[in-house]
C-alpha cells in the first residue's frame, strides 16, 4: 500500500475511534493538532517509509482539524 494512503487511513481510523469513544470536540481537536516530527526537520536525513506514513497521517489529522473548525465556524 502507498505510504500516503496508509498514513491517511491511520489518521482517519484514529479520529473515528475518538468519536466512537465519545470524546468531546475540544479533546478531539487537541489530539488532531499535536505536532509530529516527520524527519523534515533534518534535511540530511533519509526519512524512509515510516516517516512518510507518519507525515501523511499528520497532514490528514491537520486537514481533519481544519475541517472541524471550518464547519464549527471557528
Amino acid at each position: 500500500m502507498d505510504e500516503t494512503v496508509e498514513g491517511r487511513l491511520i489518521a482517519l481510523r484514529q479520529a473515528l475511534a475518538l468519536v466512537i469513544a465519545g470524546e468531546g470536540r475540544e479533546a478531539i481537536l487537541e489530539r488532531l493538532e499535536v505536532p509530529v516530527q516527520t524527519g523534515a526537520e533534518d534535511p540530511g536525513l533519509d526519512p524512509g517509509p515510516a516517516f512518510a506514513i507518519e507525515g501523511a497521517a499528520a497532514e490528514e489529522r491537520r486537514l481533519l482539524a481544519e475541517a472541524v473548525r471550518r464547519i464549527s465556524g471557528d
